[in-house]
């Protein structure tokens, strides 16, 4: 009884400080959407008739499987859109950029990855994103990377490149050479989602890709800055 009250205070103060998927009017649940797509073997972007093939892993380019989706386990090398000038950092000429993209900042002495799963709909999101953009991003300008996946518009609805944008320019998150967004047409990243909840904070070690823990709102400089402070202390 002792041990199943602890695990549920542990999911309650997760939740304390997140948006439900259900304050917004989806639909269908993305995250059920997500489950079913575990690979890439869609076309991607979606206008493009040509599949995608993985780059081969190996010491120089990204980690080799076996990649999951929990904590301790590596994050796949899958293919995203950023938006705004983090694109023209990492990007190709048709605009994707890879996993192993970001996995090579690590040669600038980068530690971490911090992806967050967001919605336009969610306060606590947009809380989160503003403390972002305020001191975070450029206090740990040489540390961390800052990857957000906005993955739904202010409605509830799947969102695209242009409300990516949108909310990027609302948030003042342009122009930080450690901070990506994009988007997820293919529910890749919301795989990582263990619980409905917005906004989703994954830990990733950027010298390995695994996933190191979870994390709801990071809504003050405080809270921000003791949760890095304690990945770095794991990773240096």
């Amino acid at each position: 009884m002792k041990r199943f009250s602890i695990v549920l205070l542990t999911i309650f103060s997760f939740l304390a400080l997140s948006c439900s998927e259900n304050e917004g009017d989806p639909g269908n649940s993305s995250l059920t959407k997500a489950a079913d797509k575990t690979t890439v073997n869609l076309d991607f972007p979606q206008d493009n008739t040509e599949e995608y093939i993985a780059p081969t892993c190996g010491p120089t380019t990204y980690p080799c499987p076996p990649y999951g989706l929990k904590t301790y386990q590596i994050v796949e090398n899958f293919p995203l859109i950023p938006v705004g000038e983090s694109a023209e950092l990492i990007a190709d000429e048709s605009g994707i950029a890879w996993m192993k993209d970001l996995h090579k900042y690590k040669e600038q002495g980068f530690k971490l990855i911090l992806l967050t799963i967001s919605a336009g709909w969610c306060y606590w999101c947009g809380v989160q994103a503003d403390v972002l953009a305020s001191s975070i991003a450029d206090t740990y300008a040489d540390k961390v990377l800052f990857l957000t996946a906005v993955v739904q518009d202010q409605n509830g609805y799947d969102s695209g490149a242009t409300y990516a944008e949108i909310y990027m320019n609302q948030k003042n998150l342009d122009g930080f050479d450690n901070v990506f967004l994009t988007y997820d047409p293919e529910y890749l990243f919301q795989r990582y989602m263990s619980i409905a909840a917005f906004p989703f904070n994954a830990w990733i070690n950027l010298e390995t890709m695994e996933l190191m823990g979870e994390d709801s709102a990071l809504a003050d400089v405080n809270t921000f800055t003791t949760a890095i402070t304690e990945k770095l202390a794991i990773v240096r």
